[in-house]
């Protein structure tokens, strides 16, 4: 019973090495740079806002689009596992 703590431990151990570059922290440096050239705060707050509206729809594209594609993979890959005659032309990209 005392070992099921690790494996959650180590799932969010990993996924911390993993995203750790994204985190917040390793910014310091850039926004005290903003703040020397004479960047307002509000300047500053606006570049980030958008820096992450766009990454959030960049994300939001890709994670469609590979939705749609292992979509079209699974259901691909289920019609050939089970010897069905599906035309895979009309399988949607999205359902």
């Amino acid at each position: 019973m005392q070992h099921d703590f690790y494996i959650p431990y180590g799932i969010c151990n990993f996924l911390y090495v993993i995203f750790k570059p994204f985190l917040p922290a390793p910014r310091t440096k850039e926004l005290g740079i903003y703040a020397l050239l004479g960047y307002r705060k509000s300047t500053i707050l606006s570049l980030l806002t958008a820096e992450n509206l766009l990454s959030c729809f960049g994300a939001f594209v890709i994670g469609i689009l590979l939705g749609g594609l292992f979509h079209k993979g699974i259901v691909f890959g289920i019609t050939k596992l089970l010897d069905l005659t599906v035309n895979n032309s009309e399988i949607p990209f999205f359902n």
